[in-house]
């Protein structure tokens, strides 16, 4: 072998998270951008379609997506 890996590129992903991660992406991007959803009505949303996530989780998603946090998302104009 040559060369460095990364190491998540030797573990494995979950598809369920895969899946939160997709309709996270989903919903901010439908969201109003005047009233971006927080973190806590995102939990709400996705286990109203069938997924339990503790609020913490949907937040590391959200990081690891770099999508910053409702008041960062907030557009004023």
């Amino acid at each position: 072998p040559r060369g460095l890996l990364p190491l998540n590129s030797l573990l494995s992903t979950d598809p369920n998270a895969e899946h939160a991660k997709h309709l996270l992406k989903q919903l901010i991007a439908k969201e109003d951008k005047a009233r971006p959803l927080t973190d806590a009505i995102i939990t709400k949303r996705l286990q109203e379609s069938g997924l339990r996530l503790a609020r913490r989780t949907v937040a590391k998603y959200r990081k690891n997506l770099k999508i910053g946090s409702a008041s960062l998302r907030k557009h004023t104009h």
